[in-house]
């Protein structure tokens, strides 16, 4: 993001005369990328975006979308296996000088000039964009203080976004975006025997957990929160209700997966995020193994100022019954992720990848066509919408 949106004069001063409402949620998701790589589209755009808004005249409400793990380094901190994760920002631990209390403009001029700081350096974070959130909440918070306009501020923090419950209708994603999808289609045709995962969990197994909320719940509750004008952070989540445990994960994956062996999941006891993992998928998904209590106090005590129609309309909770957890209803959306991850293998293993995908598509169609037993369903949903090439 440039400097006014990249706008010349005219328009930026048409947008301070006349805009009410500013929702800032452009933001790279890279969770693979160094902070020193990230920061700049995270919290750059975030300042940007910010000044513009400070300067509308008629500014009622602004919302910054946030992430839900924004206190991750909380996690290496906590005796409880289940991590609490409240409703507000928590301050870092700091080596710095002046013993922890330089200012968040302190801060992010030491991150604009080497590229870390040591707040950074001090908090165990699973990745660099979790602290550039962190930080960009700091930043926006500080800004809407300063000017006595805090009452105007609102942070949304999503969990794992994932398809929609039912808007726009149900299953809605794009592939890409969702990724829980992303990470399921490379269990399902994982080729390798085995496959390591570190927790500091005792029983991951069991214990571990993931919080995807739908998409269309994020929204009406970012709606919800904005008309209502609460103030400060508010997790948009699936919650300790319909949160997913792994072994669910697991057991969806079996369902689908075609090759005929399992493969053997170790798992490795860690107590800090920034270990060496075995390998590339516990590297970047570091959630993996892990289990947080989001609170929804704010979401809650919402619900008794909707009115009847507003209950009735807006979807403000996950309604995913623990155990009902499916991948069939994604298979195409998987199958898209197939192609994408296609793209960035080597050929010759880019057409073998390619046909195990091709197999597998065609054992899904089989075994939700099967479902009826009726042949005739059968031949209709293995071929309905492939086109032969």
């Amino acid at each position: 993001m440039k400097p006014s949106l990249g706008l010349d004069a005219d328009h930026i001063e048409m947008l301070k005369r006349n805009v009410h409402i500013i929702i800032h949620a452009a933001s790279s998701i890279n969770l693979a990328q160094r902070l020193q790589k990230i920061w700049p589209s995270v919290i750059r755009a975030t300042e940007y975006a910010v000044e513009l808004g400070l300067q509308c005249d008629k500014l009622e409400r602004f919302v910054y979308v946030s992430t839900a793990y924004t206190n991750t380094h909380l996690c290496s901190l906590s005796l409880k296996g289940d991590v609490e994760m409240e409703e507000r920002i928590v301050p870092l631990e700091s080596t710095s000088p002046n013993n922890g209390n330089s200012t968040v403009d302190e801060e992010y001029s030491e991150l604009q000039s080497r590229g870390s700081t040591k707040e950074y350096e001090s908090n165990d974070f699973p990745w660099g964009y979790v602290y550039a959130k962190h930080l960009s909440e700091r930043l926006v918070t500080e800004r809407f203080t300063r000017h006595g306009k805090y009452d105007r501020l609102l942070i949304l923090r999503p969990s794992v976004i994932g398809p929609a419950e039912s808007f726009p209708y149900p299953g809605y994603a794009v592939p890409t975006s969702t990724p829980m999808t992303m990470i399921v289609a490379l269990f399902v045709n994982h080729t390798a025997f085995s496959f390591e995962l570190s927790s500091r969990l005792d029983d991951p197994e069991s214990d571990s957990n993931l919080d995807e909320v739908p998409v269309d719940i994020v929204v009406d509750r970012l709606l919800a929160h904005l008309a209502y004008q609460t103030q400060g952070c508010v997790h948009a989540v699936s919650g300790r209700k319909a949160r997913i445990f792994f072994r669910e994960v697991e057991a969806a994956v079996y369902q689908l997966r075609w090759l005929p062996w399992r493969f053997r999941l170790t798992w490795v006891k860690e107590n800090g995020w920034n270990t060496e993992k075995s390998n590339a998928i516990s590297r970047l998904y570091k959630i993996f193994g892990t289990s947080f209590n989001f609170h929804e106090g704010k979401t809650e005590q919402l619900m008794s100022k909707l009115s009847v129609e507003e209950k009735r309309t807006l979807r403000l909770f996950n309604t995913r019954k623990v155990g009902a957890f499916e991948l069939v209803s994604r298979s195409k959306q998987m199958y898209d992720c197939s192609t994408i991850f296609a793209r960035k293998i080597a050929y010759p293993y880019r057409a073998f990848y390619q046909l195990l995908w091709i197999i597998w598509w065609v054992y899904v169609k089989l075994i939700v066509a099967w479902a009826g037993f009726d042949l005739r369903t059968v031949t209709r949903q293995l071929f309905a919408g492939r086109k032969v090439h």
